[in-house]
């Protein structure tokens, strides 16, 4: 498990942007958010925005935290759009 987590956060450490998808931003969990609070990347965020938890990354990542879209169906077409515009 220490491995996988370790492999997490060298990925989010490296990104440019990350893209969390239907995830809820349950803080306490650090061994997933942490490493997105720390990376430098952008991050899509597709959810709800109603509630504390999302207010609460918010505020943690400032404006690197880009809500795209609150369902997936609703995001397709954005995404399509913004990964073309990534050199891979």
């Amino acid at each position: 498990m220490d491995m996988i987590r370790g492999k997490w956060a060298q990925g989010a450490a490296s990104a440019d942007v990350i893209l969390a998808i239907g995830a809820r931003p349950m803080l306490d969990d650090h061994h997933i958010w942490n490493p997105i609070i720390d990376s430098s990347a952008v991050v899509w965020f597709v959810g709800g925005r109603e509630d504390d938890a999302y207010s609460l990354l918010e505020k943690e990542i400032g404006n690197r935290l880009v809500h795209l879209a609150s369902t997936f169906e609703a995001v397709i077409s954005v995404l399509q759009r913004r990964l073309a515009s990534i050199a891979i």
